[in-house]
């Protein structure tokens, strides 16, 4: 297993995006376009945090309230607040870092990325606001710990709860969404006990539950709650939907708004097929969205599962 990134022996490479010659050369609606496209993408960076590791979203909210509280004038941390210029250069190097990653691990989870500040370091810099020092006390200790050093099986936030899922139950849970036609994408599963039974939750990510879809999704191959189970699994599996709910709810209004600025019919119905999927969970929709994209030649985004991967076996669903 590879050693954890200390970033503090070389400055990290980084580069400006410069976008704005390019922004201005688009139509005002299809300015209107790409900011709601935008905004949509990213009020879906915390579901990418949420995914992964425990303590992500608590780092990112930790940088962005450093950010806003500075005003994006980070020299005030060396000359109020006690940091030396290589202590802020490191830090910086760890934010950009981590915000390029969207997390506090590199590539699919295999070596952690740790900044080269100490504690008291990041404590004076906190100390610029209160909600800087509460997001900083509520992660301090596994931002800075070594270990783990790479997200396995029991650190993945795709699986939850206090009772561990093993490889034998992952596989099982995977033929059992075979067998109700569904899709591991955009999902990740909860174990529990309840009344001396296990219950596993295959949670779907969806703007709304399964109450509220019940009467979209009557009729089809995917039930609305209990699973058909596998065979091999000592269990009952329920389909909940509405995992991010709060975040799938804020994309699905900006798609909604992109919507009204759409060029033409194929980026309308491209959008929509994004707001059916991103509302129900629905794959099938999301791939409709697809075929469409590949037609679109001026303006280019993708939203989706690029980065929703649960932790199968190798093979487990070819």
């Amino acid at each position: 297993m590879e050693s954890p990134v200390n970033l503090s022996p070389t400055p990290v490479a980084t580069y400006q995006l410069s976008i704005k010659d390019v922004f201005e050369r688009l139509s005002d609606r299809e300015q209107l376009y790409a900011h709601h496209l935008s905004r949509a993408a990213w009020h879906g960076a915390r579901i990418i945090l949420r995914q992964t590791s425990p303590e992500g979203t608590g780092i990112f909210d930790f940088i962005l309230e450093l950010h806003k509280a500075c005003g994006g004038q980070w020299g005030v941390f060396t000359d109020h607040y006690g940091l030396t210029i290589e202590e802020l250069h490191s830090f910086l190097d760890y934010a950009g870092m981590f915000m390029s990653k969207m997390n506090n691990f590199c590539g699919e989870g295999d070596r952690k990325i740790v900044p080269a500040v100490s504690a008291d370091s990041l404590r004076k810099m906190a100390g610029i606001s209160q909600a800087a020092t509460a997001a900083l006390e509520a992660v301090v200790e596994p931002m800075l710990s070594l270990t783990p050093s790479a997200l396995t099986l029991s650190e993945s936030t795709y699986y939850l709860g206090n009772d561990k899922v093993t490889f034998d139950e992952i596989a099982a849970i995977a033929r059992a969404m075979q067998l109700n036609d569904l899709e591991p994408e955009n999902t990740r599963v909860r174990k529990s006990i309840e009344n001396d039974k296990t219950v596993y939750q295959v949670l779907q990510a969806s703007a709304q539950s399964n109450d509220e879809l019940q009467d979209h999704i009557k009729g089809s191959a995917i039930p609305i709650d209990v699973l058909q189970p596998d065979s091999k699994l000592n269990g009952t599996v329920r389909l909940v939907r509405g995992d991010h709910s709060m975040e799938m709810t804020k994309i699905c209004g900006h798609l909604l708004q992109a919507v009204r600025f759409a060029a033409n019919d194929t980026q309308a119905r491209f959008i929509l097929d994004y707001l059916e999927s991103f509302t129900s969970g629905s794959l099938e929709a999301y791939r409709r969205s697809m075929k469409n994209w590949v037609s679109i030649l001026r303006l280019i985004y993708t939203l989706g599962y690029p980065n929703w991967k649960p932790c199968l076996p190798k093979g487990l669903l070819s």
